[in-house]
């Protein structure tokens, strides 16, 4: 066969053109190989994006109405869980809070009448008086520490009756400080289903 090869008289054009084929046809499968797993994660991920801003339109833009009358301030109470399809509100910006994304799609309400837990969220960064940052600093004077604190209250829908409610604190931190946003969304993934 390779005396064959060798001692070929006719044109060379066809062997370079099917040996340019096997070569660069291997580095395209190889490209697509190493990429659908990517690609599809993009497509997964697009799709959820659009999920997410369809709900924002659809749902989130009612948050005010959702929140309105609600009050959670005061101390923790209930053991909590979700009933039926869940709405959860960051009542700062009165849109979606970014805790929902760690929640099942399944128990994502789409719709306002899908509704049947509003979870209302308020994350803040406060001063901490117990924490004293000079001495942690070596005497620099750094400034106050900050506290992140973020308070939870899980109410019926339509009757918005209170659930429960909770709270969760990140420790002082003396440059800046950050909200425990990641807590609540482990509370939230947690809590049992009725």
């Amino acid at each position: 066969m390779w005396n064959r090869i060798i001692n070929y008289q006719g044109p060379w054009w066809p062997l370079l053109l099917g040996a340019a084929v096997l070569f660069f046809g291997g580095i395209s499968l190889r490209y697509y190989l190493d990429n659908r797993k990517a690609w599809a994660e993009e497509a997964t991920l697009a799709k959820r994006n659009n999920s997410l801003a369809e709900m924002d339109t659809n749902l989130y833009s009612q948050s005010a109405r959702f929140a309105e009358g609600i009050a959670f301030e005061g101390p923790n109470q209930g053991d909590g869980y979700l009933r039926g399809k869940v709405m959860v509100i960051d009542v700062d910006h009165m849109n979606r809070s970014g805790a929902l994304t760690d929640l099942p799609e399944e128990s994502w309400a789409r719709t306002a009448a899908d509704v049947g837990t509003v979870v209302l969220e308020h994350c803040y960064i406060a001063t901490s008086q117990d924490y004293d940052c000079k001495k942690k600093s070596g005497g620099q004077v750094l400034g106050s520490a900050k506290l992140g604190i973020c308070k939870v209250g899980l109410f019926q829908w339509p009757e918005k009756t209170m659930i429960a409610s909770t709270s969760f604190e990140e420790p002082p931190q003396c440059y800046e400080g950050t909200t425990p946003t990641g807590a609540v969304s482990y509370y939230l993934k947690n809590l049992p289903r009725r």
